[in-house]
């Protein structure tokens, strides 16, 4: 059930929906093209269970979708990123991405979008493929009272974002596993793909790291390994770009990025400033979108995402 907070923050959005903001807003300072970020997608009675931010409910994702294509035309990203001198400056146009490559992107998000004929791109770390629970679910499952921010934090800058240090810095922490949908698909589901689903696979790094933690041999490696195992599998759907595992970056990071000879670097708004600041192709923002943003809420969000 709803919280007081979240149901106040619902009604605001209504009303501000209502009132017209977001169509007064976008007449102030026009619109530029716009990348989401969502992680994965499940049935509505699975939301909630591990790291709840990132599984949206397919009602949910329904509205948002609803909302999108009422204002935005979604376009692939590729052209998004690379074609906007033939994209028309009076339309409104949006990309849709996935990070992690979830079991419930293919089987519950990819039919929904196949069905308005909406194009997407996912983003894959090979390492992290194969039937698993990620870190982040597994210590966040709702018996632990939720995540921990101090101890994640640590994960992710101590122990560079990897499963192993998540095992060790949280040892009496039950390792919970997730139902199918919520944990990563295996390489076989990805080459079963079928050619209907209007999907490019990009790469997320090889085992999702936090990149500015890295060596500069292991970021070199985490770099050049998933590009070349990607390009070899998915020949007509691999696009050249790179997401930014939990959105981390730095100039040095991007600098290795264009080095490594990637096309583009996708960062994620609102998790770290840096990850913006040089304004380059290799920092190009996502918006990243909260299993509870409610429908109203994205409206205005998409808004706000342009400025």
């Amino acid at each position: 059930m709803p919280n007081v907070r979240t149901t106040l923050k619902h009604c605001l959005e209504g009303l501000a929906v209502g009132f017209g903001v977001d169509r007064i807003r976008r007449r102030l300072h026009g619109d530029t093209p716009i990348i989401l970020a969502y992680h994965n997608v499940v049935p509505d009675e699975l939301a909630g269970l591990g790291d709840a931010s990132l599984h949206i409910s397919l009602g949910r994702f329904r509205q948002h979708l609803d909302a999108l294509t009422s204002t935005h035309e979604v376009r692939p990203l590729e052209e998004v990123l690379f074609g906007r001198q033939h994209l028309d400056e009076e339309t409104s146009i949006a990309a849709i991405t996935f990070d992690d490559a979830y079991r419930g992107t293919l089987e519950v998000a990819l039919p929904e979008l196949q069905a308005r004929k909406l194009p997407a791109t996912l983003f894959v770390a090979p390492a992290i493929l194969g039937d698993r629970t990620l870190w982040w679910d597994a210590i966040s499952a709702p018996s632990l009272g939720g995540p921990w921010p101090e101890v994640r934090t640590r994960i992710l800058e101590e122990g560079e974002g990897k499963e192993e240090s998540a095992r060790l810095m949280v040892p009496d922490a039950p390792w919970q596993e997730m139902p199918s949908l919520m944990r990563t698909v295996t390489e076989a589901e990805l080459l079963e793909l079928e050619t209907g689903f209007d999907l490019s696979i990009g790469s997320h790094t090889w085992s999702h790291p936090s990149l500015p933690h890295l060596s500069k041999d292991d970021l070199s490696e985490e770099l050049l390994q998933p590009r070349e195992w990607l390009r070899t599998r998915f020949p007509e759907r691999y696009l050249d770009v790179l997401s930014y595992p939990y959105g981390h970056s730095s100039r040095e990071v991007r600098r290795a990025v264009e080095e490594a000879g990637y096309q583009a670097g996708l960062a994620l708004r609102g998790t770290r400033r840096q990850n913006l600041e040089d304004g380059t192709g290799y920092a190009v923002p996502r918006l990243n979108i909260p299993s509870g943003l409610s429908r109203n809420g994205l409206k205005l969000r998409l808004v706000k995402g342009n400025r």
